[in-house]
């Protein structure tokens, strides 16, 4: 019922879907309530996440730049061999005792981000997907406790933790390299290439993440999960890559644009921004969850289109095959005609029963 309600609905571009996402907030205050209370654990795990995490980036930062000005000075004053041996022996011990430091903290960022950040990020993407669809289909309003309930009691978590999954290492491997492509441009190698490759990439990013996400809405909202979901994904994404890159960069633009307003407080401001980092931590939760309204919308929009495609051409095909029955029709009637001298209106009225009806 509610799907049908949906697929109703007319077609969006991109400016549609997102007044479309904002209007359920809009006029559904209970609901900014509950995304609220549903983002807390998200959002306090997000903040250690993100402390530990920009700090590391800040000490690679520091280490780039004091191995760039080793390097640039090991030969300057003294040319001899011993002289250099001892410098680049210096090189090599900088390098291994920053390895040995920033371990510990590497291996703390990889713990947080696949047991507490992913899956509090998982069940905030159910209960936000989940309750914003029931409301999107002009179910009457429910109340905190209801969305709680209902949006677990009526989804299967298993089937969006396996599609999870999938897309997890897709996502690691893709921010791997994008984080590659800036640590190579930062000592300056490789030039223009890297810079086209990394361009390249975070456009692929773009494209690939809003197929990830259509996955993850349709684990939720329907039974699919795993490689089915990312297939259906794809299916229902047809004709609508260009609105989910443009949705889905808008919102990349938005995350990351406030994680590097993140780093400028924490390498500045120390701790006396603190109150500043803890409000822009919690403008990237709440982008993330007006990201799963959005891609929520975006689903049954893409959902609806192809529906309508479907049915267009399924009305062509029977037409064409009325079409052709209709002159099987005329030809058998003409050659009947021809040889036992059947009346005109007699062939007209045959015409007219195999009419189909609209």
């Amino acid at each position: 019922m509610e799907t049908n309600q949906i697929m109703l609905m007319q077609k969006l571009e991109v400016s549609g879907i997102l007044r479309e996402a904002l209007r359920i907030p809009y006029k559904k205050p209970k609901f900014i309530i509950f995304a609220f209370l549903s983002s807390l654990p998200l959002y306090f795990t997000m903040v250690l996440y993100e402390v530990i995490f920009l700090q590391t980036v800040i000490e690679a930062k520091s280490f780039l730049e004091a191995k760039s000005f080793l390097e640039q000075h090991s030969f300057v004053l003294i040319s001899e061999s011993f002289t250099a041996i001892t410098s680049t022996d210096s090189t090599m011990r900088y390098i291994l005792k920053f390895i040995q430091d920033i371990t510990p903290n590497i291996l703390r960022i990889a713990l947080i981000y696949l047991v507490p950040l992913s899956l509090l990020d998982l069940f905030n993407t159910i209960s936000i997907v989940h309750s914003s669809s029931t409301l999107y289909a002009g179910e009457k309003s429910l109340g905190i406790k209801d969305m709680f309930f209902r949006s677990f009691s009526k989804t299967r978590i298993i089937g969006p933790f396996v599609t999870s999954l999938y897309i997890l290492p897709m996502h690691l491997l893709t921010i791997f390299g994008l984080t590659w492509t800036l640590s190579v441009k930062s000592i300056g190698l490789f030039g223009f290439p890297n810079f086209v490759f990394g361009i390249a990439l975070l456009v692929k990013f773009s494209d690939w993440t809003a197929i990830w996400n259509m996955g993850m809405v349709i684990s939720i909202l329907e039974k699919r999960c795993g490689i089915e979901a990312l297939g259906a994904s794809v299916y229902f994404s047809r004709g609508s890559r260009r609105r989910g890159f443009v949705l889905t960069f808008i919102f990349l633009v938005w995350r990351y644009g406030l994680r590097y307003s993140c780093l400028y407080v924490m390498e500045h401001m120390k701790w006396a921004g603190i109150g500043l980092f803890s409000a822009l931590v919690g403008m990237i939760c709440l982008g993330n969850s007006v990201k799963w309204i959005v891609c929520m919308v975006y689903f049954y929009d893409c959902k609806n289109r192809i529906l309508e495609k479907k049915i267009d051409a399924e009305d062509g095909i029977q037409i064409e095959a009325v079409h052709a029955d209709l002159n099987i029709n005329v030809c058998i009637a003409n050659n009947c005609r021809n040889k036992i001298f059947m009346p005109r209106i007699n062939l007209e009225a045959n015409f007219e029963i195999a009419q189909p009806k609209r």
